[in-house]
């Protein structure tokens, strides 16, 4: 309960579902290019589309990245996502954080199908961001969603 006064500047977990966003979600094609919209304010993307209730980000030459807004968790907590890459891409997906450490530095996803992902987050300070990023500029586009961040 919020009393008069406060305001709520960092998010307490975070829930992204990419629900609202539109396009044709396909793994490969004239696909995956809609209007990118999230659930929470605040992300900080470099080439997002969606793609029916999930997001994409990168194109054939460009890379693609994601960035939470900031978060309101200290100590340890637990991230889990999908990914997958687009059809014949690079299947590696770098995970960054700022004001914390994350369990793994990348996963491996498959091509062409989700894939579901459990991290564990550490020393976590107020205002922590995560950030996912394909591996390298050309053929590297990937997909996320569901990404739900607990304490």
């Amino acid at each position: 309960e919020m009393e008069t006064g406060e305001k709520l500047e960092y998010i307490e977990g975070l829930e992204e579902t990419f629900a609202d966003c539109t396009g044709t979600m396909g793994w490969s094609g004239s696909v995956a290019n809609g209007t990118f919209v999230a659930d929470n304010l605040n992300w900080t993307v470099v080439k997002a589309y969606g793609a029916d209730g999930a997001a994409k980000f990168g194109a054939g030459s460009t890379l693609g990245s994601a960035e939470t807004p900031a978060l309101n968790i200290t100590g340890t907590a637990t991230l889990k996502f999908k990914a997958g890459a687009w059809s014949g891409d690079a299947t590696t997906l770098k995970l960054s954080m700022t004001n914390g450490t994350l369990s793994e530095t990348t996963v491996t996803m498959k091509n062409g199908d989700w894939t579901e992902y459990e991290v564990t987050i550490t020393n976590a300070t107020e205002g922590a961001k995560i950030k996912f990023e394909g591996k390298q500029a050309s053929k590297s586009r990937f997909f996320l969603d569901d990404i739900v961040i607990t304490k």
